[in-house]
């Protein structure tokens, strides 16, 4: 695995940071009003300036709300939040995944991947299924050489992308991408839970049922593979998905 370049993070930074683990904490509530800039600037020992910086940079998350001539207020995140929450949210649990949000995860996979796998064995040609065997490939050999399971899970979020690019769908793609992290969490979840060998043995069958254009079948091993992912985490699945 690749040893990345550490970055050291601005005062900017340090404070948003800050203030996100306050909120989640449980510190600041919902509904609490924050202390003025002015305030928090002299708490924290920073300037004013950043301090304004840095709650504009949360208000557009969507973790506060600035009200003219009243003050600033944290947010109901968990309506008015944007991915950048969840990647927070996240954060603070040590890079594990909550049990609200493992759950929505899930839920989004059914609600997504049949459908796109059945576009997939519609709309793909030659070159795309010759494409994705070479992506299966790949993942197999990120298994067979010992890769970490952060570089297979790697892998494995690129193959997913690539079917839902063929999908015709040019939104799915960009969620993907938005939902990166995340996917790469989930993922990793999901092969430890499952063991190297049970991802190996989906992965082969995915794909050759994708080459043969079953895409039913193709979307019923994946929903029963998502399913017995949940089972396994208990997961509590909504009934609008079985």
């Amino acid at each position: 695995m690749a040893i990345e370049q550490l970055t050291i993070p601005t005062i900017k930074e340090l404070f948003i940071e800050t203030i996100e683990f306050k909120i989640l904490s449980g510190v600041f509530e919902i509904g609490d009003k924050l202390p003025s800039e002015r305030e928090l600037a002299s708490k924290m020992q920073i300037s004013k300036t950043i301090v304004h910086d840095g709650l504009k940079e949360l208000e557009r998350i969507g973790f506060i709300t600035a009200y003219s001539g009243r003050g600033t207020y944290v947010a109901d995140y968990t309506k008015s939040g944007s991915i950048e929450v969840l990647q927070a949210f996240t954060h603070y649990n040590n890079n594990n995944l909550d049990s609200a949000t493992h759950t929505s995860m899930v839920e989004l996979r059914l609600a997504c991947e049949p459908g796109v796998l059945i576009d997939f064995t519609k709309k793909g040609t030659s070159d795309d299924t010759e494409e994705l065997v070479k992506l299966k490939n790949n993942i197999l050999y990120t298994i067979d050489q010992n890769f970490e399971i952060d570089d297979i899970s790697e892998a494995l979020f690129i193959y997913h992308k690539f079917i839902y690019s063929i999908s015709g769908n040019n939104v799915f793609p960009i969620i993907l991408n938005i939902f990166h992290d995340l996917a790469i969490l989930s993922i990793s979840n999901f092969i430890r839970n499952y063991s190297i060998d049970f991802t190996r043995k989906w992965i082969i069958e995915i794909t050759s049922l994708l080459t043969l254009k079953k895409g039913k079948e193709a979307a019923r091993l994946m929903k029963h593979v998502v399913y017995e992912y949940g089972r396994t985490c208990k997961i509590p699945v909504s009934d609008v998905y079985q």
